[in-house]
């Protein structure tokens, strides 16, 4: 099990997903997280290092959740169990996270979750 497999890191291209499924299925993983939190550096960043970001903005985006979904659709993931995860804060504005999450309204989720 690999409980929160993020497939591109910061720095450097994301891992081939064909190599991704190769390399759980070699270790025996059956079940997955695929993250796509895709808060990618600028293609241009000389950074190569995550902690390392002086005036450069790594800002949140959906495109890795929308790519891990098209290539769980395209790919024989047979024998695995993926669960896509979805980036939805733009932490580079923390305060504006928690208003859109409306904690309060969870019990009424009880239906779709059950």
């Amino acid at each position: 099990m690999d409980a929160h497999l993020h497939v591109r890191p910061f720095v450097g291209p994301p891992i081939a997903f064909a190599d991704l499924l190769a390399d759980l299925h070699h270790g025996e993983v059956s079940f997955a997280n695929l993250y796509g939190i895709d808060q990618r550096l600028p293609k241009e960043s000389a950074c190569i290092d995550p902690g390392d970001f002086p005036g450069v903005i790594v800002a949140s985006s959906l495109k890795s959740d929308f790519s891990n979904a098209q290539n769980s659709l395209d790919a024989d993931i047979s024998g695995l169990q993926l669960v896509l995860m979805m980036t939805f804060p733009d932490l580079t504005k923390p305060t504006e996270i928690r208003p859109r999450m409306p904690i309060e309204t969870i019990a009424a989720w009880k239906p779709f979750m059950a």
